[in-house]
């Protein structure tokens, strides 16, 4: 057998926060008001990795950073399938 080390998968969020927020120094609550989302609570909620990225917030993403829809999208299915492959290897 050879030792794997398992490395937990890295939710969509925690890039949104180490490689956009962070460089910018956004807070949540203005984040919001650039996507034009009434409350902070989805950012938060991604950030902290409660919360998935959804089709509309991708859209959201996309036109406050310019990375794709697709590239939002394809972070959270990433997660979402190595999340579940790892679940099933417990």
């Amino acid at each position: 057998m050879t030792d794997k080390r398992i490395r937990p998968p890295v939710h969509p969020g925690r890039t949104l926060l180490r490689e956009f927020m962070e460089p910018y120094n956004l807070s949540a609550r203005r984040m919001a008001t650039l996507m034009g989302l009434p409350h902070h609570n989805r950012i938060t909620e991604l950030t902290s990795g409660r919360r998935a990225i959804t089709p509309d917030t991708a859209v959201r993403l996309e036109k406050l950073f310019g990375m794709s829809v697709e590239a939002w999208l394809n972070l959270q299915q990433r997660f979402d399938l190595e999340t579940a492959k790892a679940l099933l290897e417990e």
